[in-house]
């Protein structure tokens, strides 16, 4: 289960559009989820669905399995050969590529929020925390998934101790689920 949705439900108005992004994919369960609870003007989904080397996570599949989980995630969400999308009624977009690579598209302050849930090896956590962060606004929400990683709690704690930063006192791994979140 993922506690960042009901949060965000919670700190967002019903008839507030937001725009996220969504760092791993993998079939879109996420997703779906996000697009079925919250409302959207965009919600940008990255992932190269690649195998690459310096993968930490789904490290048992080979590039015809990412193949396969791709074309899950693009019949969940609708999603086109541009890369577009509608789930219930939202606008999605996937941008296949790597997540330092996608943050270039993006311009600064225009996500309300990102959720990073990409690759767990401390150098791509600490990777896409310093691409993503600029890309939300002031008083917008970084969040993530697998805080039980220790490589992703080291990269974690490192930019917030960093910058002073504190996780919000709802910030899931302090209520023992796997989702954290501080605000920007």
């Amino acid at each position: 289960m993922t506690y960042h949705v009901p949060f965000l439900k919670k700190a967002y108005s019903d008839s507030y559009k937001l725009a996220g992004a969504e760092l791993g994919v993998f079939e879109g369960e996420g997703a779906v989820r996000l697009c079925n609870q919250l409302q959207f003007s965009i919600l940008y989904l990255v992932d190269p669905y690649l195998l690459h080397k310096g993968y930490d996570g789904y490290s048992g599949y080979d590039q015809a399995e990412w193949n396969n989980i791709e074309e899950r995630m693009k019949k969940a969400l609708h999603i086109d050969d541009t890369g577009i999308g509608v789930c219930n009624g939202q606008r999605v977009k996937h941008l296949k590529m790597m997540s330092v690579d996608a943050a270039k598209t993006i311009d600064d302050a225009a996500l309300d929020f990102v959720y990073i849930d990409a690759n767990h090896a401390y150098e791509y956590v600490k990777l896409d925390l310093e691409t993503w962060y600029d890309k939300v606004k002031p008083g917008g929400w970084v969040m993530g998934h697998d805080w039980p990683y220790p490589t992703v709690q080291q990269a974690v704690n490192e930019f917030m101790a960093a910058r002073n930063i504190h996780f919000h006192p709802d910030s899931g791994q302090l209520h023992g689920t796997h989702d954290w979140w501080f605000r920007r």
